[in-house]
């Protein structure tokens, strides 16, 4: 009976309304806020694009039924604050979510916001509608305090670092600051305000396109998994900046995710990484391969240093189980394309990991979910799925929650290897920054936030 709320805290998104009636603030009024980003969105649609480089700064645009507080560092079903609702509330069997929506709110053009505009956005959103959304900037009588966010586009961490730091920017992208960059900036700035936070919740995983022979073999997928040396990755990408987990975030940052000790009872994850090296390499052997017949194989990802840093150690220790990979590198543009339509054999990719546990587990591992690029399937998975997103009970969804973690570590789906942690900076005179701790998409809203210059 939950499953409504969160996904409705996820999806209802997403609104590009004129709110009226919010009440004034004392705080200061104006300006252009300069960040730069990473990378180009392949577009503003936010419910057709999955990167933070489309959906953070389109957050501001959209309205939410429902969002995050925006400056609760950990995002909860305790943390969720009206928008365009003001209430909700369940019927007496937990089986209906009733919104009641914010009066006097118009659309840029002057219509005024219904129940029906909340109904097209549903249909749009489960494909069962024809309407199409009306695109307009969100303008308030109050907020935004700024006039707007400028953002440019600079592939290179060290060159977007020298804009930040000779004054060209008022903030660096959020969580994307290595521990040395971010080290860099202390040292030339400091009078800057700067945090390493976890990284939203987002992980590094080995994506195998199971479709691809020999990778659908399951003994050599497990082969593959067995060879990770995770505190190596954290070690050497992070300088130790960041936590070993699963399919869901670590605690205490992550809400759901297992804690250590049973984390390295799951298959795959035992910390004797020589052990687990030996089972790959004498699976591989089995399977006809060893020093004089290694396997070849192209690792794909996505042409960015989050990317291509943990792909180039990915494909070193590969090698310690007789494969041999060649880096394939793609652009965002053609990056994600190219993983759905599955023209690949084995990538390293990104993906988040909540707040909740119900959006992850069905979008990356529900049998042909959109998400599900690999084409992982197993019933059993599914209906654990479905039990933990009607239980009501945190304790016991808990147990379902990481029932499912055991069962994919089985599987060896999409193998987690680590999660790290990400540097942000920004000028003193950018007022009411809040970073949140586990997701890198519910804090974008930014229209508190201000220049006090």
């Amino acid at each position: 009976m939950q499953r409504a709320l969160r996904d409705g805290t996820a999806a209802a998104a997403l609104l590009a309304l004129a709110l009226s009636g919010a009440t004034a603030s004392a705080q200061k009024t104006g300006g252009v806020l300069k960040m730069y980003t990473l990378d180009s969105p392949a577009s503003m649609s936010i419910h057709e694009e999955s990167t933070i480089a489309a959906q953070g700064p389109m957050m501001p645009v959209f309205n939410n039924l429902v969002m995050f507080d925006q400056h609760v560092k950990q995002s909860s079903l305790q943390s969720v604050v009206p928008d365009l609702a003001t209430s909700w509330s369940w019927n007496e069997d937990g089986t209906a979510l009733t919104f009641r929506l914010r009066q006097g709110v118009k659309w840029h053009d002057g219509k005024p916001f219904t129940a029906a505009d909340v109904k097209c956005t549903w249909d749009l959103l489960m494909e069962t509608g024809s309407d199409k959304f009306r695109v307009n900037p969100r303008k308030t009588s109050f907020l935004p305090y700024l006039d707007g966010i400028e953002y440019t586009t600079i592939r290179n961490p060290a060159t977007a670092v020298l804009a930040f730091v000779s004054g060209k920017n008022d903030m660096t992208f959020p969580n994307t600051l290595t521990v040395p960059l971010l080290n860099d900036i202390r040292s030339q700035m400091p009078q800057a305000i700067c945090e390493l936070t976890p990284a939203g919740g987002v992980n590094r995983h080995v994506l195998v396109n199971r479709d691809k022979p020999p990778f659908n073999n399951p003994d050599l997928r497990r082969a593959m998994a067995l060879s990770l040396d995770r505190k190596a990755f954290i070690d050497i990408i992070s300088e130790g900046q960041g936590e070993i987990g699963g399919v869901l975030q670590p605690p205490p940052d992550g809400l759901w995710g297992m804690p250590s000790d049973m984390l390295n009872g799951m298959p795959g994850y035992d910390p004797d990484v020589q052990k687990n090296r030996q089972q790959a390499r004498q699976i591989m052997e089995n399977l006809g391969y060893g020093p004089d017949n290694r396997l070849k194989m192209k690792v794909s990802t996505r042409d960015l240093p989050g990317y291509r840093d943990p792909a180039v150690l990915l494909i070193d220790q590969l090698k310690e189980v007789y494969i041999d990979g060649e880096l394939e590198t793609v652009d965002t543009t053609a990056y994600f394309p190219k993983i759905r339509r599955k023209d690949f054999v084995v990538g390293l990719n990104l993906q988040t990991s909540g707040p909740d546990p119900d959006p992850i587990l069905d979008l990356f591992y529900g049998c042909g979910s959109s998400l599900n690029w690999d084409g992982y399937c197993n019933p059993e998975v599914d209906k654990l799925i479905e039990q933990q997103s009607v239980e009501g009970d945190d304790g016991r969804r808990r147990q379902l929650v990481w029932a499912i973690e055991r069962k994919l570590a089985e599987d060896v789906a999409r193998p987690i290897i680590f999660y790290t942690r990400g540097g942000t900076c920004w000028q003193p005179y950018v007022k009411n920054v809040t970073l949140m701790v586990n997701s890198i998409f519910n804090g974008n809203r930014r229209e508190d936030w201000w220049l006090d210059r």
